[in-house]
């Protein structure tokens, strides 16, 4: 959530909130064995019979307890090492090639997406270097930096739909139709939640990728602001905050 505002202020959506969602995408993280209180509603959400595939270079203990696959998906996606990258956009091509993105939801809260976007700026921040106010500025997709010409240079460059699915197989060891499976499954199941937290594939070399297209694949099909919906980290908080006062001491301790 740092990549969209302030970590400061901004949360993600409450532990309670994923008994709302109707897939669960467990990426790169090993909840089980290092989130415990996010662990207990997985496990909650598996005994009603929620759907949960994790995509992991390891068989973890969070494999063993929560995956179960959905449909054609299975319940754990074993990728190469490095390679989430190229499995997301992979993802985010078919999702776009189907017609499964929610153009509607991209219209009004998203820039950046279609070629020659424009968006009035309503922050309150300014410029790091001229110290120019943010607000009220307009700024304009540069041509050839929109989400969509990525997406056809990555075809021109791979030889159309089919040849995306090849590369990104190749490169991460799963096939093409456990790919496009999983891609449509997310895009059609809502919401659907992609589970990340601050995770090993973030760590990785180039590892900022895999964390803006899961921001991608979660705004181009409309699960960011559903309710057991959104990606990356659910909190154990719900963004309320209360004051306290502070403890009296004795003078010396």
């Amino acid at each position: 959530f740092a990549a969209l505002g302030d970590y400061a202020t901004l949360r993600g959506n409450p532990v309670m909130d994923i008994f709302n969602s109707k897939f669960i995408l467990i990426w790169g993280n090993d909840t089980q064995a290092t989130v415990p209180y996010l662990s207990f509603a997985m496990i909650k959400a598996k005994e009603q019979g929620m759907p949960i595939t994790v995509v992991d270079v390891r068989s973890t203990e969070t494999v063993s307890t929560f995956a179960t696959g959905k449909d054609e998906v299975p319940p754990h996606i074993c990728i190469r090492p490095g390679t989430d990258g190229a499995m997301l956009s992979a993802m985010a091509n078919v999702i776009y090639r189907k017609n499964l993105h929610d153009e509607e939801f991209i219209r009004e809260y998203c820039f950046g997406f279609y070629p020659g976007d424009e968006v009035t700026s309503r922050s309150k921040k300014m410029h790091p270097v001229t110290g120019e106010p943010y607000f009220g500025t307009t700024f304009k997709v540069p041509k050839g930096q929109s989400f969509v010409e990525y997406l056809d240079d990555l075809e021109e460059e791979h030889g159309g739909y089919e040849g995306v699915l090849k590369w990104a197989a190749k490169l991460t060891g799963t096939d093409e139709k456990t790919i496009e499976d999983l891609a449509v499954q997310y895009a059609v199941t809502k919401p659907s939640f992609i589970c990340s937290r601050l995770t090993g594939p973030q760590r990785t070399h180039n590892g900022m990728y895999f964390s803006w297209m899961l921001i991608a694949l979660s705004a181009m099909t409309g699960n960011t602001i559903k309710r057991g919906g959104g990606f990356g980290e659910i909190r154990a908080d719900d963004g309320y905050s209360v004051e306290m006062e502070e403890p009296s001491r004795e003078e010396g301790i």
